[in-house]
């Protein structure tokens, strides 16, 4: 994500999440900006359940940019 902030990377940015790590992500501050970066940087996030899909969207990530691979 550093990387396209700068201008450097071109190509679309996917991340994944699997479960675990969507329950350690930050609070506050630091998650809002998680989240506004994610916003502005990240093409899709792929999940692999409607459950974390909804945990993430709870947390303030972009429905329609979540996309359930199961």
């Amino acid at each position: 994500m550093e990387l396209k902030k700068i201008g450097f990377l071109q190509s679309k940015i996917i991340v994944t999440f699997h479960g675990y790590d969507a329950y350690f992500l930050p609070t506050g501050k630091p998650l809002e900006k998680l989240v506004k970066d994610y916003k502005m940087y990240v093409d899709h996030i792929t999940v692999n359940s409607c459950y974390l899909r909804q945990i993430l969207i709870e947390k303030g990530f972009s429905d329609f940019k979540i996309k359930i691979i199961p």
